[in-house]
């Protein structure tokens, strides 16, 4: 049972990455990650004492939810749709 525990932690830590990786990964400096995260647009973080720390699952998912949309299959703004009745 002891076991258990001890590879659950494992996989856990395995997945955090340091502030500087997880800007390496982004290919962003760290200062813009620190930025994102003042105005709350950045992947979650996780501190831990003074050490800030990123999961990888969860940037790929930042990732994902940040993806660009074909600009064929955007549905326009209301200002755009507004712009067009003119």
């Amino acid at each position: 049972m002891a076991t258990d525990t001890v590879g659950k932690r494992a996989t856990l830590v395995d997945d955090l990455l340091t502030r500087d990786a997880a800007a390496r990964l982004l290919d962003v400096s760290p200062r813009t990650l620190d930025r994102w995260h003042l105005l709350r647009s950045g992947p979650p973080r996780i501190e831990i004492g003074r050490k800030i720390r990123y999961r990888l699952s969860s940037i790929k998912r930042w990732l994902a939810d940040h993806e660009a949309t074909d600009v064929r299959t955007r549905q326009p703004t209301p200002a755009e749709r507004l712009r067009s009745r003119r």
